[in-house]
């Protein structure tokens, strides 16, 4: 499981979001796998599971070394946005020098919601 804020869930959904950055210890995902994407926890609200993704790449990365591709892949526009929202979502201020863990994915699945659609 990897959790995302809700704001993120519709980049991710149609393919704008395709990169995470998490303060892990040591990574926690294999390439390959997949994992559920969820906006909280599931004892809390199990309607937060929004999609399932595929890892295809992980790697150890500085802040300070990330691309405009990179940024992008995390769906900002700018670097000085995403530290901005990468500190406040990890509620800690960030020099840039701290070392993340990357993670490459792609929706591999949505879950049915059972929802009826109007396909007219």
């Amino acid at each position: 499981m990897l959790l995302f804020k809700p704001e993120h869930v519709p980049l991710i959904l149609n393919g704008t979001k395709t990169q995470t950055r998490r303060f892990w210890r040591r990574c926690r995902v294999k390439v390959g796998s997949v994992h559920q994407a969820r906006t909280n926890m599931p004892w809390q609200d199990p309607s937060g599971h929004f999609a399932n993704i595929v890892i295809h790449d992980w790697y150890e990365q500085t802040l300070a070394h990330m691309a405009q591709w990179e940024v992008e892949a995390e769906g900002y526009r700018t670097r000085r946005e995403y530290m901005d929202a990468l500190a406040a979502i990890n509620r800690r201020e960030l020099t840039g020098w701290e070392e993340v863990w990357v993670v490459d994915f792609e929706v591999d699945s949505v879950p049915d919601t059972g929802e009826v659609t109007d396909a007219t």
